[in-house]
């Protein structure tokens, strides 16, 4: 298959960083000059900018699978993005409060486990649940102390 055809597929089901696609089209075994190609034809018809991808990431992951912004940062920089491009797409999120958020999915998680009688393991399940999230502990033990508190 054209690499480019290939890209287009792969685009199809969500935008990518460079990176992605330099990675997706070398371990299909294109060469390192059919890859250059393809990144500079995508780049032209502007099909591929970091920046983009990394504002879409970023408005998925708040609205979808809400994650904490250190937890995004990982991912992004993960998929190749740089730090610069992070940091600017971030600043155009405002909005984006950790605590906030993890306020959210901590009511959240304690509504759902609202039959668990066991205090312990309602409070283990919640921390885990905002840990494999990206949220500080700091911030967890927080909002656990102020359920606690309540209950």
């Amino acid at each position: 298959m054209d690499p480019f055809r290939y890209v287009q597929l792969l685009l199809k089901y969500r935008p990518r960083s460079e990176h992605e696609i330099r990675k997706r089209l070398k371990i299909r075994g294109y060469g390192i000059e059919e890859i250059e190609k393809v990144i500079l034809k995508l780049s032209r018809l502007d099909l591929i900018d970091d920046f983009s991808f990394a504002k879409y990431w970023i408005n998925y992951r708040l609205a979808f699978n809400p994650k904490s912004r250190f937890y995004i940062e990982m991912e992004l920089k993960k998929k190749g993005v740089s730090d610069e491009v992070i940091k600017e797409a971030f600043e155009t999120f405002k909005n984006i409060d950790d605590k906030e958020l993890a306020c959210r999915l901590f009511e959240k998680k304690v509504k759902s486990l609202a039959k668990v009688k066991d205090e312990q393991v309602k409070r283990r399940r919640v921390y885990a649940y905002l840990l494999r999230r990206g949220f500080r502990y700091g911030l967890i033990k927080e909002l656990m102390q102020g359920l606690f508190r309540n209950n």
